[in-house]
């Protein structure tokens, strides 16, 4: 049993075999923004892998914008057994409630029948659906998301440390030396702040390099699309390019300068200086 594959470019990989190749992350790589201590503990896989039902969303849309395909051949849609007329309570009376026997019956038979698919709501796929479509009458997006090919993985080693890399590109138009990452966007907050919080630029220059070294050829322009999963749907779709890009290379390569300032803690009552 290997750890991952060689270095190169990899398509049609499955999200859970990529997530266990144990190569170096940019998930894993962001926690030594917090502290070296934190990025050994992720490493070292000591630190727990969050699954929330926004990033499962994300990974929705992900599979309907990118992949519809893959939509029709691994999901199924949940039917709304609790408006059947059939759904009554114990007293015979016609109900909507989730928990009647007859409602519970259907969707385990349900269940059983499509256990080899995942299983989404009608409101989530309707959520997909419309976020699909103003994707697809926005020019800008489908410069950037046609004429390539999405979900790309890749493996490489790092020149610098020699350390083994892996990456998923959402999108990569290897003709242009164009990858593109597509972001679920709620928060109230602009999407340029929420970029440099959740540290957006410094992934995609990650991927960027890495896609390069993996490919041999050339990636010159990044690109982020944001956009929103409730109505109207909001898109904000741009390259990522000047000192932004610079900024997320440098990051990610180097350790953060506080990693090298003296810090005085109190140990046993003495102050310590580390």
């Amino acid at each position: 049993m290997t750890d991952g594959p060689e270095p190169g470019v990899y398509h049609n990989v499955p999200f859970d075999e990529y997530c266990n190749w144990v190569w170096m992350s940019h998930s894993t790589l962001k926690w030594g923004l917090v502290s070296m201590e934190h990025l050994r503990a992720a490493v070292d896989g000591l630190l727990p892998i969050p699954d929330t039902n926004a990033m499962r969303i994300g990974r929705l849309l992900h599979a309907g914008v990118l992949e519809p395909l893959t939509m029709l051949q691994d999901y199924v849609v949940m039917p709304r057994y609790e408006l059947d007329s059939e759904n009554k309570t114990k007293q015979g009376k016609p109900t909507e409630s989730k928990a009647t026997s007859y409602y519970k019956e259907r969707v385990a038979e349900f269940e059983e029948v499509n256990a080899s698919k995942q299983i989404v709501l009608k409101s989530e796929y309707e959520t997909i659906a419309g976020v699909a479509a103003k994707i697809a009458s926005d020019e800008r997006c489908q410069s950037y998301l046609t004429n390539g090919v999405a979900e790309v993985s890749f493996v490489w080693d790092d020149p610098e440390t020699g350390v083994r890399c892996k990456g998923r590109a959402d999108y990569w138009q290897a003709s242009i030396g164009l990858v593109v990452d597509l972001k679920k966007h709620d928060n109230p907050k602009p999407f340029t702040t929420v970029m440099a919080n959740l540290n957006y630029h410094q992934q995609l220059a990650f991927y960027a390099d890495g896609l390069a070294l993996a490919s041999g050829k050339e990636v010159n322009t990044g690109v982020l699309v944001a956009i929103e999963s409730e109505p109207p749907f909001s898109i904000q779709a741009a390259p990522i390019t000047g000192s932004c890009w610079y900024q997320g290379r440098k990051q990610y390569k180097e350790e953060p300068e506080w990693a090298h300032d003296e810090v005085t803690i109190k140990v046993g009552g003495k102050e310590v200086t580390i």
